[in-house]
């Protein structure tokens, strides 16, 4: 990696934006769960608002497909930690249940009426990092492993199953945690060549 995309890359490492929610791993305010509609989501203390959490990794895994158990298209995106203090701090924010090396993060990609749909949340941020509609969009296919990648992701929970069936006895509420992927911004890619198409044999119409 040249050492200007290197030093470039130390810009988003303290970068907090409270006004919109935004900040980096490392960078997060005291927290607390959402209450009503955001009640599953990570928010910053004293309000309901999901915060959009920042981090760069190095690509371990990119994969979208669906299968029987989940007809919709969903992402999977497994990051490098960088640096320790990145590893350290996705530890905190899973309440130190976390031993993995790579943050783990996902979506289902539905639209807004709850269809299935296309992740296309993906830009190239090689040369600057601007709003998502000044930033040519990638495709998910784009992104290979060793890419340095910029990931937006809020942090949710769901319910845990009820260990306790005895109905007189109190039992502790548990959830579990999860990263939601929000959009990926490719900073630097690794060399790669791209395949060769087959000569065209078929000069018919169907």
């Amino acid at each position: 990696m040249a050492y200007n995309a290197h030093r470039r890359m130390y810009r988003f490492l303290d970068y907090v934006a409270p006004e919109h929610s935004i900040f980096y791993i490392t960078q997060l305010p005291p927290t607390s769960w959402g209450a009503d509609n955001t009640g599953s989501f990570l928010c910053a203390t004293g309000t309901d608002e999901p915060l959009l959490i920042w981090m760069i990794g190095s690509v371990e895994k990119m994969a979208v497909g669906s299968s029987t158990l989940e007809k919709r298209c969903k992402v999977e995106l497994n990051l490098q930690f960088l640096r320790k203090a990145d590893h350290t701090a996705v530890k905190d924010l899973l309440y130190l249940i976390f031993s993995g090396k790579t943050l783990e993060l996902s979506r289902v990609a539905i639209d807004e009426e709850g269809l299935p749909s296309v992740f296309d949340a993906v830009f190239d941020a090689s040369i600057e990092y601007k709003s998502r509609d000044a930033m040519h969009k990638l495709q998910c296919a784009d992104i290979l492993f060793g890419d340095i990648v910029l990931a937006e992701f809020y942090c949710y929970r769901w319910r845990a199953p009820r260990m306790s069936t005895n109905n007189a006895t109190p039992s502790w509420r548990n959830y579990f945690t999860a990263c939601q992927l929000q959009s990926v911004s490719v900073l630097h890619q690794t060399p790669r060549s791209h395949c060769t198409a087959p000569p065209p044999v078929f000069s018919g119409v169907l």
